[in-house]
């Protein structure tokens, strides 16, 4: 009798990150969780960031001339990438492209999930960054039925491309706390665990089945903040979890911010859980 596969989508967070190299930041996650559960665990890259990566590019080299002078290039280039990707990525009355370009990447990913792992294969969403913020954006336009119309042509019926079989959402640096300012009362978080959840996998069958969403965050990085305590909402739905992540040279500073997905005391927990939810879903 074959065994109910779990699906895993990782979401980058910054722009300019190629898929080889998203593929080998998140390589330690990946090697564990295929450890713990082999073939049964199916992992999708998400790679929202190619709707405005060669921009980005461009836009960077627009700012590289020698004759410029800038300094601290590095850091320019970061702000460039997280800053810029957040501005380009909010949609207006007479831009809305790439908001759909974005979520339509998105869509098409988990599209090849759905048919990897299966169309009712519990969902494991593990986001960082601005990432983190994008997936919340789309898990939201899902439930609410207010994808825009492109964005609907590309995703399927299936149970997990409509985000019914959603049991567990991990973000990693993520600055939602950021961008809830601009919303009112900090804005309302999506409903979690997934309101269909249940019906995919009733309680008198997988009664061990449990779902969490939780935000890690580090207290050195500047671009990570809790988000539990923006409203009551938020407080009911996501655990909040410090931990400080990185090795000697930035578990102390901001650079911690890109180094989530090698930490140990980020990857344990999720594959904790994923072989939790695995025994849970093939009782």
């Amino acid at each position: 009798m074959s065994t109910q596969k779990i699906a895993v989508a990782l979401i980058n967070g910054t722009g300019t990150l190629r898929a080889d190299q998203m593929t080998e930041a998140t390589d330690n996650l990946r090697n564990r969780l295929t450890a713990a559960l082999g073939e049964d665990v199916v992992i999708q890259q998400v790679d929202w960031a190619r709707a405005l990566r060669e921009k980005q590019y461009a836009l960077m080299d627009t700012f590289d001339g020698v004759d410029l002078k800038l300094r601290y290039t590095a850091l320019r280039n970061f702000v460039l990438n997280f800053v810029g990707g957040m501005l380009a990525y909010q949609p207006t009355s007479d831009n809305p492209q790439p908001y759909q370009d974005i979520h339509q990447a998105i869509a098409a990913d988990l599209q090849i999930l759905a048919a990897n792992a299966g169309a009712q294969a519990p969902l494991c969403i593990i986001a960082h960054s601005l990432g983190a913020v994008i997936m919340h954006h789309y898990l939201d336009d899902l439930q609410q039925g207010t994808a825009p119309h492109m964005v609907k042509a590309v995703i399927g019926d299936t149970p997990l491309e409509q985000g019914e079989t959603l049991v567990a959402l991990y973000m990693l640096g993520a600055p939602l706390g950021l961008y809830a300012m601009r919303l009112a009362d900090f804005g309302s978080p999506i409903v979690f665990p997934a309101p269909k959840l249940r019906e995919h996998y009733p309680v008198a069958h997988h009664p061990d089945l449990t779902s969490e969403w939780i935000n890690f965050y580090d207290r050195d990085d500047v671009m990570a903040y809790p988000i539990s305590r923006l409203n009551d909402a938020y407080r009911q739905r996501v655990r909040d979890v410090h931990v400080n992540v990185g090795g000697m040279l930035d578990n102390w500073n901001p650079a911690s911010h890109m180094a989530y997905w090698g930490d140990k005391d980020v990857i344990a927990p999720i594959v904790a859980q994923m072989v939790k939810v695995h025994a849970a879903v093939n009782t």
